[in-house]
């Protein structure tokens, strides 16, 4: 006779095996039949999924089922050309759900040495919002810029953006464990996936955060300014108040799965009151005539930094 079925949830995700959080334990998971691809070695199991496990006893289980999931957060991978580059005009070639049933996104970026991406910000922001999960900006290393510092300047005015949008932004030096109070407010309780490229100090945060925890962490490479990979495969912690966050492997690219070019700039919300006055149903607002998009931007009604974002996202697809 069978053991009866246990439910939990993925911790952490190998090519050959998950671990799974119970109210008891933590079992390890072999992927095997229709939860593993023999030939490309992926697995429709995710951190984050909710499942059914058999127990075998030593800390071991048998994968039964997946179940429903509420949320899902997935990265487009696009298709490159030659030198690496994603052509232009091409829907993405794949997808991939990284993770699954998280409640918000923060989105970690360092105040320099890797200077803030605003457009993949944008990107991460326009996915979080298809997926109706709320989304949270982070500049971490915020102890490298000076308060007289033109970087520091510049960044807090697009920071400032994004807070006049409604967004949360959190300032913090995770190194020295400032500004970590207000972050750690906003994560209790819920599921949050930290997003970010390399070199942004997603690890040090989090052992700031999980005091208990000793990630190992890198450093920018001087050579060519991008961060190093130190996490290599999605992992959920659980933080010491009440809650968990998952930790992806950074990334250079981001792309936006199921949603195309003319839905983009329905994910600008400070677009939506002009885009149905545009003069064409199917416009752009590139360089359109009768674009009511473009007249606020010149207005000063919608930042340039937004719509340049707008703009950098549109012609990568």
């Amino acid at each position: 006779m069978s053991s009866p079925a246990i439910e939990g949830f993925v911790i952490h995700k190998s090519s050959r095996n998950v671990r799974v959080r119970t109210d008891s334990e933590v079992l390890l998971c072999t992927l095997r039949g229709r939860f593993r691809d023999e030939k490309t070695g992926r697995s429709p199991v995710v951190v984050g999924d909710r499942v059914l496990v058999e127990s075998c006893g030593e800390g071991e289980a048998v994968l039964e089922e997946i179940l429903p999931r509420k949320t899902e957060i997935r990265r487009a991978r696009a298709p490159r050309g030659r030198g690496g580059r994603a052509r232009a005009g091409k829907a993405p070639a794949d997808e991939l759900v990284v993770v699954s049933n998280v409640d918000q996104v923060l989105i970690v970026m360092a105040s320099c040495a890797p200077p803030p991406r605003w457009a993949l910000i944008d990107r991460v922001l326009i996915s979080t919002a298809w997926e109706k999960v709320e989304g949270a900006i982070c500049i971490n290393k915020w102890d490298q810029v000076r308060d007289e510092d033109e970087v520091r300047s510049d960044v807090e005015e697009s920071l400032g953006v994004y807070e006049e949008l409604g967004y949360s932004c959190f300032r913090l030096s995770a190194l020295e464990r400032s500004g970590i109070e207000g972050l750690s407010a906003w994560l209790a309780n819920k599921v949050t996936v930290f997003s970010g490229h390399s070199g942004v100090g997603k690890s040090t945060l989090i052992n700031a955060l999980c005091p208990d925890l000793d990630i190992h962490t890198s450093h920018v490479n001087r050579v060519t300014g991008k961060g190093r990979h130190t996490t290599t495969a999605v992992t959920l912690y659980e933080l010491p108040g009440g809650g968990c966050l998952v930790d992806t492997p950074g990334y250079r690219e981001y792309g936006l799965a199921n949603i195309d070019s003319a839905q983009i700039s329905r994910y600008y919300q400070e677009f939506s009151e002009h885009l149905s006055r545009c003069r064409f149903g199917n416009c752009l607002h590139v360089d359109e005539p009768g674009c009511r998009v473009l007249e606020a931007v010149e207005r000063g009604e919608i930042s340039d930094l937004r719509y340049q974002n707008y703009l950098q996202i549109l012609s990568a697809r």
